[in-house]
């Protein structure tokens, strides 16, 4: 049988009376933090492509998106002899070519004379120099 004094002591798994819970009130009446809000995956490569960086290209700091930078870096791979970044840079090539579409023009021999003759005539007439 408890006794009058130790219901009211203070002790081991006896908190003061005055910070004990209430009755019908929880211990944590405003709950766990709520944490930020998760990005998809699409969402979270969206971002990343698409984030600015710092490349040093000819002794200057230069910003360039994420994408440029990757696409410069397997490009580079692939003129020093990677097979792999090689590949891909082919892979890509033809995508380019089949997202362009028929309706590029192929210039003929032909229309590529004119078009340079025209360049250089032009250039001459603008004081080109040695063109």
């Amino acid at each position: 049988m408890p006794r009058d004094d130790d219901f009211d002591g203070v002790g081991y798994k006896r908190p003061p009376l005055h910070s004990r819970f209430r009755k019908g009130q929880s211990g944590n009446p405003s709950g766990r933090r709520k944490g930020r809000p998760r990005l998809g995956l699409i969402e979270e490569l969206d971002k990343l492509l698409g984030e600015p960086i710092k490349v040093a290209r000819n002794g200057r700091q230069e910003s360039i998106s994420f994408v440029a930078a990757l696409l410069n870096k397997t490009a580079e791979a692939a003129l020093k002899g990677d097979a792999k970044a090689r590949q891909t840079m082919f892979a890509l090539l033809a995508q380019y070519e089949q997202s362009m579409g028929s309706g590029t023009a192929i210039l003929t021999n032909d229309q590529e004379e004119a078009l340079i003759a025209d360049y250089v005539t032009r250039r001459s007439k603008a004081g080109g120099g040695d063109g």
